[in-house]
């Protein structure tokens, strides 16, 4: 019995191409500011530093973020959950 006989090895070596690596680099690079934009956003609304029609548009703002990293996520073909922010 061999383990791993459902392995195709002519694999195609363009996943490990440099066009791969950037595109990752570059989506890891996105990601992790809009998750630093959201934290602070996040921060700023449960410190109760934003008050009036500021309040609305840092909570649309973080509708927004929400919505481009669940996305980002999706696009990649990651594992995603709904966040509530936008459920």
């Amino acid at each position: 019995m061999e383990i791993f006989k459902d392995v195709n090895s002519n694999q195609d070596q363009s996943a490990f191409s440099n066009e791969s690596i950037g595109q990752f680099v570059s989506y890891k690079f996105k990601k992790k500011i809009r998750q630093i934009r959201h934290n602070t956003l996040n921060m700023m609304i449960n410190m109760k530093l934003i008050q009036g029609p500021r309040y609305i548009e840092a909570l649309l703002q973080r509708v927004i973020l929400v919505k481009e990293l669940f996305l980002m996520d999706m696009e990649q073909g990651f594992e995603v959950n709904i966040p509530k922010e936008i459920s």
